[in-house]
């Protein structure tokens, strides 16, 4: 039975910081071999809902798990794979 996607939603707004964190998110994930679901949330009022107060933000499994930088592919591993 496959498993169901994790749900990803990268918190930021357009710009480079936004397309390094997703880049680095597909990699991450092909690299533990986790099937993800991804959403690129920009609106500031969706991201002040999920607490973020600095972006990027990761928020994994309806979880928010980093906040103010790009993420480091070694982070998202972990994050992914909990």
């Amino acid at each position: 039975m496959k498993k169901a996607p994790v749900d990803v939603k990268i918190l930021a707004s357009p710009g480079a910081g936004l397309d390094v964190t997703t880049q680095r998110v597909w990699a991450a994930a092909q690299r533990v071999r986790c099937n993800i679901a991804v959403e690129q949330v920009q609106d500031p009022r969706q991201i002040a809902l999920y607490g973020a107060l600095a972006t990027p933000a990761l928020v994994v499994a309806g979880q928010l798990v980093h906040t103010g930088c790009v993420p480091a592919g070694g982070e998202i591993q972990r994050y992914l794979q909990h």
